[in-house]
């Protein structure tokens, strides 16, 4: 098994110091900072159920969709389009493209959320609620195709999403 995978398993997401400890975190969203409880209230679009029948705000979901789209096509090629994503607590490997699409569209949209693993290049992607996603880079791995955070960083800019730092 994958170091990754094995240290992803292992992983408490509720250990504040275990993830310190182990990876390099940040938050890669549509929105350029983290919503007070009134933005988030007042905010027309900050997950798919609030496009509901409203033609305006499904353009407007489909185009940040494409956004984060593009991000994780780029990773997915980038791994050699060798990845795993974990869904209902299970670990599944990619066998396809299409199938790789479907998943992240459906969690764009929270039906349901999963997390992107890329063992090749030391990081994976927890998709979120509200067009907010977190990124881990694990410290310490010696792999010769590991991704640094500042080269996930660059790419997340140059698709018009905006990071959040932790």
């Amino acid at each position: 098994m994958n170091p990754l995978t094995q240290l992803f398993i292992e992983t408490d997401f509720d250990d504040a110091q275990f993830i310190a400890q182990h990876y390099e975190v940040f938050s890669i969203s549509f929105f350029d900072h983290v919503l007070t409880e009134k933005e988030y209230v007042k905010a027309s679009l900050v997950c798919y159920a609030d496009v509901k029948n409203n033609p305006i705000k499904k353009e407007q979901f489909n185009n940040i969709a494409k956004q984060f789209n593009t991000l994780y096509n780029s990773l997915y090629e980038q791994a050699s389009r060798q990845a795993f994503v974990a869904l209902y607590n299970f670990l599944v490997p990619v066998i396809s493209f299409e199938l790789y699409q479907r998943y992240i569209d459906n969690a764009l949209k929270e039906r349901p959320l999963c997390c992107l693993l890329f063992p090749s290049l030391g990081c994976f992607i927890r998709i979120g609620y509200d067009l907010t996603h977190q990124c881990f880079i694990a410290k310490d791995f010696a792999l010769s195709s590991k991704i640094s955070a500042q080269h996930v960083k660059s790419m997340v800019i140059d698709v018009g999403l905006n990071i959040l730092q932790r």
